[in-house]
């Protein structure tokens, strides 16, 4: 696997409340987008498990639960 990662252009406040309105526990982003995490409200944080990577394969990898 290989490629590049693209960092979240739109407003995770709305990807979050998408998110846990369709049920979702965990949620997985590019490394790049840390800083907008970082500035979350807190119950947005609180409802949704980040999982954060770095390279496409990192991702498929914890997204498959592989090491």
């Amino acid at each position: 696997m290989s490629g590049s990662m693209m960092p979240i252009t739109t407003e995770l406040d709305e990807i979050f409340v998408a998110a846990a309105n369709a049920g979702a526990k965990k949620i997985m982003l590019p490394a790049e987008s840390k800083a907008k995490y970082d500035k979350l409200r807190s119950d947005l944080k609180e409802e949704i498990d980040v999982i954060f990577y770095a390279t496409p394969l990192e991702a498929a990898k914890k997204a498959l639960g592989v090491d």
